[in-house]
């Protein structure tokens, strides 16, 4: 009875706990001799942050050790006293978030009145602890060159951490060889991620570098409070306020002349270009030594011209346009550019139809933030902490995911974050901490013409009007935590969970105004037949007796806007335990368990769940709603079609089971180890193995809304294939009743037993201590991805359209609209990474961080899917997108010397005070695939038009060439058309010598970024006020690489390359700190 009132006593314990507790924290750890080095139990070890006052103290055990943890970040004082001893104290000693320092004591004989005191070292080398990790402090933050001042961009500086990963919206990093989408964003501990689809682009409340008081990128680690990703955490500190009064204001500013941006390579010109970023923080006390505040304020306003070089029809073209080509012409012709080169005749007819031409679209986006943070310490064994923080973003872009010319799309955004924590110490060796925390993140997109329809082809021509895809997205988490720490002997015992309750209200009316889809743009200029539509609506409903098949076509159709509001709630949950267990003064090993559950979402706005079910074929010829099967990891089994055949139609609701049955198996063992080698604090040898789980972005299931029989994207066919002609409307309309036969519906289904995707992580390196203030080290990490996730089109198969007619397994969906969300693919990563870091000192600071990698997966974000076959899934397992070979990345200061201590004021205030800082990187060139992707190119003949061409080549140099201009192309006789599949399912076809993913590099790159600034001091009011002037330069070098060809190898563009991309910008700016 005892043992299950204990039981349940330590459950509600776990349960209240947050996923990363508390990495804003710090400790002290170490060892305390007496003068002949023999052990000293029993001495009062005490730190005291100096800004704040804040004090905390244990007691040393019987090997004379001590720990002193979840200290904030700042600037400490450690002292050790003992009676018979002189107390030792040493002073000057910065703690990072997330941070373990060392710090030994040998104590002398004496009074312990007598004092004796040190300037304490930073230790530059973890011996305690095993974890890969950035630390950017306020130097650094405020030194740097930054274009856009997004504290996101400085992961850029990480070893181990790669651009060019794709997410929904943009690039992202990929941290130790896993996607974009996997990194976990935290302020203060508190929760920062965009829900939606866990982008950079959306969703994390952004700082300002004036009021972040460290940077914390963690890629590498072995820590069972880390939970929900399998990437790098990044953790962001803001600053708090201390017991003298502090603050900064800033205008940085950068505007339309030479001085501010080079002219573009390919036109000669310089686009407008006008950016205000202005703002001003304030803190200190409220009561000394007991409560304190921070606040912060940061307005954007930009407006900033961009280049792009597509495809565009010629003015020929467009006098001959008729249809809904001659409105659309009618209705934005004069914002419509002209084609000026590369032109294409694409009917045979002598007259060029397409060519190359200049868009210069504008993005606007006017912002503002504001944040509040306040201290109090009640006394030594309380203390709180309150932060809340606020953005409003309205973004307009000019060039979207689908182009109205003179048009922008508007996305406004607004964040909410906040939290408060309360740590208790029940006595020097045993602690808690409670936080509650809130991330509310609110976005829309507008619909930019609701008279418009969408238009696109197979061939050149950029596509364009408006598909109507207005968003509506509210996201709120609410987080709680608990984790309690002790010490028992040489053990640090941690144990704790977390409890997260989500919220979600969206709207995604996708493809409500059209798709229409043209074999060629010329096909729309004369108003032919499109090859197919796509439109959104609600179709007629299945018969009540037969979910296996559509309705009558000739039903109800919805159509409209508002049919796609869904309402979706959850729980996610962990619990961990963790003892670092200090096996001697030079040997720490971390042991750890971690168990994370991710909760099977509930729509409960009243539409329930729309999730197809796999059938059978009993099922469909009796009525009955009979469950089949499907194996995912063997999806070319004859077996697994009758599921897919006869599938039923909002089939799990009507079996009365979730979106995807539950998973409890979430278990994360790590292990880790620290070992000073040399016994002095300087060389440790670390390593460390543990599992990571991942919670399920929730794009994936928000498309739930996208499944038949409510709304769904209805796929109309035209003449070319095979049915009567269909022509497009203004606006985009529902075809009528003749078109309608043979639509195929799209589904957005999630594998019935759906697991979370998971991964391995290791490493193993040794870090070493050169000099005081400069270290090396040099890393073996790697990681391996598990259940990696992707959308697979499911209905389809090798040799389906032989005899010219493709009818995938099941007749009624989509097979280019069936999207089969799963978790069963991987990734590997092995890297070689070497970190040099000179800490400030002396007037200056080193670091560079070079890494040596591979990184290889199926494909490298979840939404990039299908892959290009269903049978021979190994094809697509290539080099990542985000992977490069070698990649050096690096910053650094210096406080120039010249006149700095001057007897002169005009000599140490003018020519004295200048400061450089600057960052570089040295990578190499972008993977990259060559592929069809037109009606005419579906080489394996399933239906999905992606495939891989022959590759006749050998080396990259092969393939790579320059024309007579020095401008590089690809070499198309390096690559030919496969011969097709002979019959349904002839899997031989695969036998011949393939294209393989991310097979090709492109030019490698590097860029150089400077910041000069000038320092005045002034004194105000007895206090003493620093003026900088800032002026930085973005690529001084004026690096420009050659864009990406063209890679479509159904195009008749193919390998073509005509420009070079990138820019040298400048900004000036003007800053008061105090």
């Amino acid at each position: 009875m005892k043992f299950k009132k204990l039981l349940f006593l330590l459950t509600c314990l776990f349960v209240f706990s947050s996923l990363i507790a508390a990495q804003e924290i710090g400790n002290f750890v170490g060892t305390v001799l007496d003068d002949q080095g023999n052990a000293l139990p029993g001495v009062t070890v005490t730190a005291k942050n100096t800004l704040t006052g804040l004090t905390q103290s244990t007691i040393t055990n019987a090997q004379g050790r001590y720990r002193i943890e979840r200290l904030t970040r700042g600037i400490y004082e450690v002292s050790s006293s003992l009676p018979g001893f002189k107390t030792s104290t040493k002073e000057k000693i910065e703690l990072f978030s997330g941070g373990e320092n060392r710090v030994d004591f040998r104590m002398e004989p004496g009074m312990i009145e007598e004092e004796v005191t040190v300037i304490g070292q930073t230790p530059m080398v973890e011996t305690t602890r095993s974890q890969v990790s950035t630390v950017m402090t306020e130097k650094e933050l405020l030194s740097y060159p930054q274009a856009n001042r997004n504290f996101l961009n400085l992961m850029a500086y990480a070893p181990g951490t790669q651009p060019d990963a794709p997410t929904i919206g943009g690039s992202g990093f990929a941290v130790n060889g896993m996607r974009g989408e996997s990194n976990n964003f935290t302020l203060d501990g508190i929760n920062n991620n965009d829900m939606t689809d866990n982008s950079m682009t959306a969703g994390i409340t952004s700082l300002p570098p004036e009021a972040i008081q460290e940077f914390r990128l963690v890629s590498n680690n072995f820590n069972v409070e880390y939970g929900r990703n399998t990437g790098g955490f990044l953790n962001v500190v803001m600053k708090s306020g201390t017991n003298e009064m502090h603050g900064s204001g800033w205008m940085f500013y950068r505007g339309p002349g030479s001085l501010f941006r080079s002219a573009d390579w390919l036109t000669g010109e310089r686009p407008d270009y006008k950016r205000y970023q202005y703002g001003a923080t304030l803190g200190g006390p409220i009561k000394k030594d007991k409560t304190f505040f921070f606040a912060t304020f940061e307005g954007v306003s930009q407006n900033i011209n961009n280049i792009a070089n597509p495809y565009l029809f010629t003015q020929e073209a467009i006098n001959s346009a008729v249809g809904p080509a001659r409105a659309f012409f009618d209705k934005y012709g004069s914002a419509y550019p002209q084609a000026t080169s590369n032109f294409i005749d694409a009917n045979g007819d002598g007259v060029m139809d397409y060519g190359r031409g200049v868009i210069d679209y504008k993005n606007s986006l006017t912002s503002y933030s504001a944040g509040l943070k306040i201290d109090h310490i009640f006394n030594e064994k309380d203390r709180i902490a309150f932060r809340w923080l606020y953005n409003n973003n309205a973004f307009k872009d000019g060039l979207s995911y689908y182009w109205v010319p003179g048009k922008q799309l508007e996305r406004p955004q607004n964040y909410n974050t906040g939290g408060l924590s309360w740590l208790h110490l029940f006595g020097p060796t045993a602690y808690n901490e409670v936080r509650v925390g809130f991330h509310k993140e609110h976005w829309e997109e507008k619909v930019i013409d609701p008279d418009m329809a969408g238009f696109g082809w197979f061939d050149e021509p950029i596509w364009m009007g408006d598909v109507g895809y207005p968003m509506y997205q509210d996201n709120t988490t609410y987080q709680i935590s608990d984790v309690l720490n002790f010490q028992k002997g040489n053990h640090s015992l941690k144990i704790g969970g977390e409890l997260r309750y989500w919220r979600v209200n969206c709207m995604f009316d996708a493809d409500i105004l059209g798709q229409y889809v043209y074999v060629s743009g010329m096909d729309f200029i004369n108003n032919q037949s499109v090859d197919y539509m796509v439109f959104g609506a609600n179709p007629p409903d299945p018969p009540a007796d037969n979910p296996y098949v559509p309705g009558d076509v000739n039903g109800e159709w919805k159509t409209g806007f508002g049919l796609t509001w869904r309402k979706w709630k959850g729980v996610e949950a962990g619990i961990f335990a963790q003892d670092d267990w200090r096996i001697s003064d030079r040997l720490t090993v971390t042991l750890g368990l971690r168990w994370d559950y991710y909760s099977v979402p509930q729509e409960f706005s009243g539409v329930g769940i729309n999730q197809p079910a796999f059938g059978t074929q009993q099922g469909y010829e009796t009525g009955a709603i009979i469950e089949g099967k499907y194996d995912p990891d063997n999806p070319a089994d004859p077996a697994n079609r009758e599921g897919i055949q006869y599938l039923i139609f909002d089939g799990r609701q009507l079996l009365n089971k979730g979106i995807w049955n539950p998973y409890y198996g979430g278990f994360a063992p790590k292990v880790s180890f620290a070992y000073d080698l040399t016994g002095d604090g300087k060389t440790s040898l670390r390593g460390g193995y543990g599992i990571g789980y991942e919670r399920q972005m929730n794009r994936n299931y928000e498309n739930d809304r996208f499944n038949y029989p409510d709304f769904c994207f209805a796929t109309f066919f035209g003449e070319p294939e095979g049915f009567a002609p269909l022509y497009a409307t203004l606006p985009g309309s529902l075809p009528p009743s003749e078109n309608r036969a043979g639509f195929r519906t799209s589904l957005r289904w999630m594998e019935p037993d759906l697991k979370p995707q998971m991964a391995h992580n290791w490493l193993l390196g040794i870090q070493r201590e050169l000099t005081t203030n400069f270290s090396v080290e040099v890393d073996y990490a790697g990681s391996a991805g598990r259940r990696i996730g992707t959308l697979t089109a499911i209905n389809r198969f090798t040799g389906d359209g032989v005899d010219g007619t493709y009818s995938g397994y099941n007749p009624y969906a989509g097979i280019r609209d069936v999207y089969f969300r799963e978790n069963r693919y991987k990734s590997d990563y092995h890297s070689l990474q070497v970190i040099l870091r000179k800490r400030f000192s002396d007037g200056w600071s080193w670091y560079s961080a070079y890494t040596l990698s591979k990184a290889k997966d199926h494909i490298s974000a979840y939404q990039w899917g299908p892959l290009t076959s269903i049978e021979r899934e190994d094809m697509d397992y290539g080099y990542a997108d985000f992977d490069h070979a070698h990649r050096l990345v690096g910053g650094f200061v210096v406080e120039l010397p010249f006149f700095k201590n001057s007897g002169s004021w005009a000599m140490r205030n003018i020519l004295g005070g200048w400061q450089l800082g600057g960052s570089f990187h040295v990578t190499s060139g972008q993977r990259f695939s060559v592929y069809a992707a037109s009606s005419r190119t579906d080489f394996n003949r399933d239906g999905i038009r992606w495939d891989w061409p022959l590759w006749l080549g050998g080396s990259n140099g092969d393939f790579i060439k320059d024309n007579s201009e020095g401008f590089p192309y690809l070499d198309p006789g390096q690559v030919a058309t496969p011969t097709p599949p002979s019959a349904e399912h002839d899997l031989t076809y695969y036998n011949q010598s393939f294209v393989k993913r991310n097979q090709f590099t492109w030019y490698p790159t590097h860029n150089i970024d400077l910041s000069l600034q000038k320092y005045f001091k002034v004194t105000m009011g007895g206090r003493e006020v620093t003026l900088q002037l800032i002026g930085e330069v973005f690529n001084l070098l004026k690096f420009q690489n050659w864009e990406l060809p063209v890679l479509d190898y159904s195009l008749g563009s193919f390998g073509e390359v005509t420009r070079r991309i990138g820019e040298r910008t400048g900004q000036v700016s003007f800053r008061v700190l105090f």
